[in-house]
């Protein structure tokens, strides 16, 4: 009965270790970020390198050949999001398995001819 008890212990503590904590919340602290964007231009929600766990994009209204990029800030900006050249009302969700780095910060990039309305959230961590 002892051998079963602990066995079963050990099986639980095994299970808890892998489901306990937040590896992200853990190496830094964990930014919620959200901007609502209504002209053409460049928003930084970080000047600091990070970790992107989380891109949310809510378009409410589109402009003309509106254009939106999330891209860091590196020397050579890395593209992390493009939606083209015409953006059209609808929501963008992406949850990456792994956080992705954004050197030297984060870049929220619209242009185009007329400015359209979107909301977007981004979960960092800054390290």
């Amino acid at each position: 009965m002892r051998k079963i008890i602990i066995g079963i212990g050990i099986a639980i503590l095994a299970i808890t270790s892998l489901f306990a904590g937040n590896p992200i919340t853990e190496k830094g602290t964990t930014v919620p970020y959200a901007a609502h964007i209504t002209t053409k231009t460049t928003t930084t929600p970080t000047s600091s390198t990070c970790y992107v766990s989380s891109v949310a994009i809510c378009v409410t209204a589109a402009g003309t050949t509106q254009t939106l990029v999330i891209q860091d800030k590196g020397t050579t900006a890395k593209t992390l999001y493009t939606a083209g050249t015409a953006i059209a009302v609808g929501n963008t969700y992406i949850n990456f398995q792994q956080p992705v780095l954004m050197t030297g910060g984060i870049d929220i990039i619209t242009g185009g001819t007329t400015a359209g309305t979107q909301d977007v959230f981004i979960t960092y961590w800054v390290p």
